[in-house]
Formats: structure tokens, sequence, C-alpha cells
């Protein structure tokens, strides 16, 4: 498979925030209640918020996305 590999922006925060959301749910789903998964889903447009003005930096915050243009990962590195 291959990957396109950039530098986030503001725009990409929902995508982000629900890419990250969905992975936590898979990894961990089997050890968190269902009701905190809940909370989590229901906090998305806050959450999004928040990460939209850390996405829209100069610092490294690096996505991976698919052949599809769907965000399957992302990085970022800051002090």
């Amino acid at each position: 498979m291959e990957y396109q590999i950039r530098q986030a922006a503001g725009g990409d925060a929902d995508a982000v925030v629900r890419m990250h959301t969905r992975a936590h749910e898979e990894c961990y789903g089997h050890l968190l209640s269902p009701a905190f998964f809940d909370a989590r889903r229901a906090s998305i447009p806050e959450r999004v918020e928040k990460r939209r003005p850390y996405l829209d930096s100069a610092e490294p915050r690096i996505i991976a996305l698919d052949k599809g243009n769907e965000i399957v990962g992302f990085a970022d590195a800051g002090t």
C-alpha cells in the first residue's frame, strides 16, 4: 500500500481526531468501558476545535494518507 506523507493543516483537525478516536477504540476497546468510548465520541467537536490551532503550525505535524486520501496516521514532535 502506498501512502502520502505531508505537513498537517488546521483543516485536517476533524479527520485527525476521528482517526485517533477509531484507533483508540480498536486498540483499547477490550480494556476500557463502552461508556469511556461513548464520551470520547461525544467530545469530538470540542477536541477538533482544540486540535485545529495545534495543527495549523509551522512545527512538524505530519499526517499519513492512504490512496483514498484518508488520514491513517499522524506524528508530531515538540518540546
